[in-house]
């Protein structure tokens, strides 16, 4: 068993010491997504990725892009039955490298459909490496 990664836990304790206690949300984003600590930020075991085939996990949008063009069309879908309202907002909440969202873009831009993409930091980061354009930054 571990105590876990000490420099993330400096981090922790010296923005508790700083500002007093923190909300869980606020200890969550440290822990997954601080720059040079955070789970998702840093490599993992033997400098592997930490999400995909090698690392800890995958997920279904790491396997193959066809969640995204099945969303893609549902979202079509209901968009046409609402009547296109404008604007129609799909929010991408999951974790992980962002493939999702880059598939999910990809298809949508096939399909014509208008994209804004404001996403965090991490995901951010993902899907500059893949699509041309820049991501605007919400958090």
């Amino acid at each position: 068993m571990t105590d876990g990664h000490l420099e993330l836990i400096r981090v922790l304790a010296d923005e508790i010491r700083r500002a007093g206690p923190i909300p869980f949300a606020r200890f969550m984003e440290l822990a997954l997504y601080h720059p040079e600590f955070g789970y998702y930020m840093r490599a993992g075991e033997q400098g592997g990725e930490r999400i995909g085939w090698h690392g800890d996990y995958y997920t279904s949008s790491d396997v193959h892009p066809v969640l995204a063009r099945a969303l893609v069309r549902q979202v079509r879908q209901a968009d046409d039955l609402m009547g296109r309202p404008d604007p129609f907002t799909v929010i991408e909440m999951g974790a992980g490298k962002g493939l999702l969202a880059r598939d999910f873009l990809d298809e949508s831009a096939k399909d014509g459909m208008e994209t804004i993409t404001p996403v965090p930091t991490f995901t951010r980061c993902w899907l500059e490496r893949w699509c041309d354009r820049s991501v605007r930054q919400t958090i």
